[in-house]
């Protein structure tokens, strides 16, 4: 009787409770919704602010690879589409990069990957071709070599273990050439 009497009651309080929370959180959910004229310049700079920073920090990582931003970005969107991500291709670059300098070095491990797969380092001049035009190169060679699992240890000398497994499932798209990446993408 007496115990069932006061948990009823304290349920009732709980539920008055309940209810005067509620009409606060309405109350606050006005004076957000009275603040937003107010607040929206300040979201959209913040909107602008950022998107220059990223913006500046594409730019950064495509000069530090030694490709174009819009090259960067169709690698990456090529990439994300089969399931690599912009992280990882950006550091299958940089590896790829390394393992073009090595060669120019003269590395005879690197030197034979790349020639192995048919990849000429240096232009008429005797200087390293870019990025962007060796890469596709790279991507036609390895597809060019039957053997998965010499084509595996190929890509993962030139783009390390992890990437190198990692990179064999965009090798068909980086085939097609950073042009007709750069196309596709401004297409989407």
């Amino acid at each position: 009787g007496v115990g069932a009497g006061k948990a009823a009651r304290d349920i009732g309080n709980m539920g008055a409770g309940a209810m005067l929370a509620s009409r606060g959180v309405g109350a606050l959910g006005g004076g957000i919704a009275r603040l937003a004229p107010a607040l929206a310049p300040a979201a959209a700079a913040w909107y602008v602010f950022n998107a220059g920073m990223k913006a500046g920090a594409l730019v950064d990582q495509a000069e530090q690879l030694g490709v174009t931003m819009e090259a960067l970005q169709a690698y990456r969107v090529t990439a994300l589409q089969v399931g690599v991500t912009s992280d990882q291709m950006d550091g299958a670059l940089q590896r790829l990069t390394s393992s073009m300098g090595a060669a120019a070095g003269g590395s005879d491990e690197m030197i034979a990957r790349f020639d192995r797969i048919g990849v000429k380092l240096l232009d008429s001049k005797g200087q390293l071709r870019p990025l962007v035009d060796t890469l596709p190169e790279v991507a036609r060679g390895l597809l060019g070599v039957t053997n998965e699992t010499e084509r595996a240890t190929i890509a993962q000398g030139f783009f390390g273990r992890e990437l190198g497994s990692r990179i064999l499932t965009v090798l068909p798209q980086l085939a097609a050439g950073t042009d007709a990446l750069t196309e596709a993408t401004r297409r989407q």
